[in-house]
């Protein structure tokens, strides 16, 4: 009991001494702290996988490994050497080539400018230049390049500028200024098929001039003998040099003979060339004289080699409009010249049967009694 007496006197006087209550503080600002950065591990790298060795090639006694062997040496390209300029108006140029022969003439333009801007005077891209715009309709812009090029030193040893410049007098109709043309682009580059049989086609169509069409064409066939485009060329050569025989009265048959066999080659080396069959067919047809054949055999002929080319198929409208007019041409001439050879077996049958009737009445005929009555003259007038 004592025990707990002091216990209580002792809780009594602790409570006395405690200090009063306060009101609370006002809390104090939090600053706040930065995250720790989160660092991850690196992930483990693999560990590389050991390379294979290549075999080793038994050479000679010892063997040797690939790696040891003697590495011959580097081959470095001819145009490598060459300025990177010139490489790239080569580029350019191949470019628009590429483009002109894929019919794309505006991009052919543009690549043929471009090069042209790095070297003005290049021959190659200004007669692309021409040519894709000849193509393109913008002919008065081709002619000012072609007239402004002209008087440089480098377009006269160009065959690419002498054929481009042929061309577009060709388009002009200026016969003349193209044969000159394509004579100095064979002068350049006497192997060139091209140069040659456009040069014998432009003479074709100079007056008096179908002979040196004839050499050039035959030049033009020595270098390749299975062009079907020089056998055609060159048999339409020797009919007109044919037709010009005809007309003054020399020896024509072997000429036509000759232009027969051409159109008939290129015929048998591609039987869907068209214009082999469109030219032998006009020669049958406007051929005064030909050797061997009666007109209406000519006329027949002519016609089925018309009805093949058409037959060969034509999509322009105005070409087979022009083939039926020469078929119906054709028809139209034979049925005349049977017409005419049935009149005159009429007229022969007629005569045959008055020669006859006179023979059974007796009455003689004009052959045999002597001369033909002479005609009455008419007075002359007289002036008053």
């Amino acid at each position: 009991m004592v025990r707990w007496a002091l216990v209580l006197a002792t809780c009594v006087a602790c409570s006395a001494s405690a200090p009063k209550s306060r009101a609370p503080a006002a809390p104090k600002a939090v600053t706040p702290q930065p995250t720790p950065k989160v660092t991850r591990e690196p992930k483990p790298v693999p560990a590389p996988a050991p390379k294979r060795l290549a075999p080793r090639i038994k050479m000679g006694t010892a063997r040797v490994s690939p790696k040891m062997r003697p590495r011959p040496k580097r081959l470095v390209a001819a145009n490598s050497r060459r300025p990177a300029v010139m490489q790239r108006i080569e580029r350019l140029v191949r470019q628009a080539e590429d483009n002109l022969k894929r019919a794309k003439y505006g991009h052919a333009v543009r690549f043929a400018r471009e090069a042209l801007m790095i070297q003005s005077d290049h021959a190659d891209a200004v007669a692309i230049l021409i040519v894709g715009m000849h193509k393109s309709s913008h002919h008065a812009k081709a002619k000012a390049v072609l007239l402004d090029f002209t008087k440089k030193s480098s377009a006269a040893h160009s065959v690419r500028f002498q054929m481009a410049a042929g061309a577009m007098y060709e388009h002009e109709r200026d016969w003349t200024k193209a044969t000159m043309a394509y004579r100095k682009a064979t002068g350049l580059k006497p192997d060139s098929l091209t140069a040659w049989n456009r040069l014998g086609l432009v003479q074709l169509r100079l007056p008096g001039a179908q002979r040196d069409a004839v050499a050039a064409l035959e030049t033009a066939l020595s270098l390749d003998r299975d062009s079907v485009i020089v056998l055609t060329n060159l048999g339409t050569a020797y009919r007109r040099l044919a037709a010009r025989h005809v007309s003054y009265n020399r020896p024509y048959a072997d000429t036509y003979k000759r232009a027969e066999k051409l159109y008939r080659t290129a015929i048998a080396l591609r039987a869907g060339y068209a214009p082999a069959y469109f030219n032998l067919a006009l020669m049958l047809f406007e051929a005064r004289k030909y050797p061997g054949l009666t007109m209406p055999q000519r006329l027949r002929q002519a016609e089925q080699y018309f009805r093949q080319y058409k037959r060969i198929g034509y999509k322009d409208k105005r070409v087979n409009a022009s083939i039926d007019s020469y078929i119906r041409a054709a028809q139209k001439a034979r049925k005349m010249l049977a017409r005419a050879a049935e009149l005159k077996r009429e007229k022969k049958r007629r005569a045959e049967e008055l020669k006859k009737k006179k023979a059974a009445t007796g009455k003689p005929s004009k052959a045999k009694s002597g001369k033909p009555r002479p005609r009455p003259r008419r007075p002359k007038r007289r002036r008053p």
